[in-house]
């Protein structure tokens, strides 16, 4: 057979089998271009759409928060009183501040103090993210808990122990009685260096005068807050221990360059943040041979932004020390340094007592915004650094219950201040 003809009835044969089959090949339509719901998207679909179900909630959440609600999330204010007033409720439910602090003032007793904690998340309810509640409860001389709760000698007392295993129980114990008032954030430990004789601000608040047993201690007490599920906080960076100024009343001044104090004062600190320090306050002392602005640390970007973010790699939050204090009242306004402070590089802004002061620092906050003199980005960040923050200790606005309280004072904590005291 002629090869020619061989051909023609393999094409006529294939022909007619494909006319025959269930999906007959139609020759009048072109080919269709559309992707049917059993095929893969091209790959950059299916990015895009990876993208939106993988988002980061975070990111999420940040998106959906108005600009008057980012600008609360940076604030930290106090109030005066045993239980919520006026003030503290229009900053809570109208400015939606981050946090509130509260001292011996707003504490009597335990149930007090619980029911306050209560009322304040309570007062809360109505915004998404949940309020920290914080307190100084350094043990020794700082401390602000009911008398009832466990008590501990000063922090030099116990660096010189020279147990750390005792300090981080220590920190546990006050960790689990600050929870059970409804706490979740203590400004603790004192990461400071008792380098300075005359230094009466500091003095016995630091573990000892060396930056080994400071490093030794101060992170094992920082192990044992983090254990009881509260936010510790390292202070005061860079270091509050070589002053005889005392911040509360005056600027300290210290002369040294930044390689002076990484031979000392930064070890601590520098040792905190390799080991998951989560937030680092900021001192209000200056350093003219590192800052030519005349601007204390709090307030200075280049101790703040470049030395400790940059150079120290801290990518957590970073609180300002009280900014009612003397040495910045004095030298400043509160809506001016609270700019300054959030243009360094500070996340959370803590104002401690008075509504004018919070209310002018809030508002100027507002307007830098709206100049440009603090970019939205930055707020961004500060903002998700601060629920990344609050994401990872699980805040939430819950009342705690009374049954918490009874472990406040109870024999199991008594006998680890009394194994320090032995």
């Amino acid at each position: 057979m002629n090869k020619w003809v061989l051909i023609f009835f393999i094409f006529i044969i294939s022909f007619l089998t494909a006319c025959q089959s269930d999906d007959p090949l139609d020759l009048s339509q072109p080919p269709s271009t559309e992707i049917s719901d059993s095929n893969p998207p091209n790959d950059d679909q299916s990015s895009s759409t990876e993208d939106e179900q993988e988002q980061d909630p975070i990111i999420q959440q940040l998106e959906q928060m108005t600009l008057k609600q980012k600008i609360g999330q940076l604030f930290v204010v106090g109030f005066d009183g045993l239980e919520p007033n006026d003030q503290i409720k229009t900053l809570i439910q109208e400015h939606h501040v981050g946090g509130i602090i509260l001292f011996s003032r707003n504490i009597e007793t335990s149930k007090q103090l619980l029911q306050l904690t209560n009322d304040l998340k309570q007062l809360n309810q109505s915004n998404q993210i949940p309020l920290i509640i914080s307190v100084d409860e350094e043990g020794g001389r700082v401390s602000r808990l009911p008398s009832n709760a466990t008590k501990f000698p000063s922090n030099l007392f116990i660096g010189g122990k020279g147990d750390p295993v005792l300090t981080h129980d220590i920190g546990l114990v006050i960790g689990n009685e600050l929870a059970a008032h409804g706490f979740n954030l203590d400004y603790a430990p004192v990461f400071d260096i008792f380098s300075n004789p005359k230094n009466t601000v500091i003095g016995d608040r630091a573990y000892g005068t060396t930056p080994e047993i400071v490093k030794e201690h101060g992170n094992a007490f920082m192990f044992g807050l983090q254990k009881s599920n509260v936010i510790s906080v390292v202070k005061h960076f860079p270091g509050h221990g070589d002053t005889v100024i005392d911040s509360h009343k005056g600027l300290p001044v210290v002369h040294k360059t930044v390689e002076q104090l990484k031979e000392l004062e930064l070890q601590p600190f520098q040792e905190a943040i390799q080991e998951g320090a989560d937030v680092v306050m900021a001192a209000h002392i200056q350093y003219p041979n590192i800052d030519g602005s005349g601007r204390p640390a709090s307030l200075s970007k280049i101790l703040i932004t470049e030395l400790l973010r940059n150079d120290m790699d801290f990518q957590g939050v970073v609180i300002t020390d009280d900014m009612e204090m003397g040495a910045i009242k004095k030298h400043y306004g509160a809506g001016e340094a609270a700019v300054y402070a959030v243009q360094a590089g500070v996340d959370l802004l803590l104002y401690s007592h008075h509504y004018d002061l919070q209310k002018e620092a809030i508002q100027s906050i507002e307007v830098a915004i709206e100049t440009g003199e603090i970019t939205l980005q930055q707020l961004n960040e500060s903002v998700e650094r601060i629920l990344r923050l609050k994401e990872k200790y699980n805040l939430n606005d819950d009342p705690q219950s009374k049954a918490g309280l009874e472990i406040v004072g109870s024999e199991k904590h008594q006998a680890v201040r009394d194994q320090l005291m032995d």
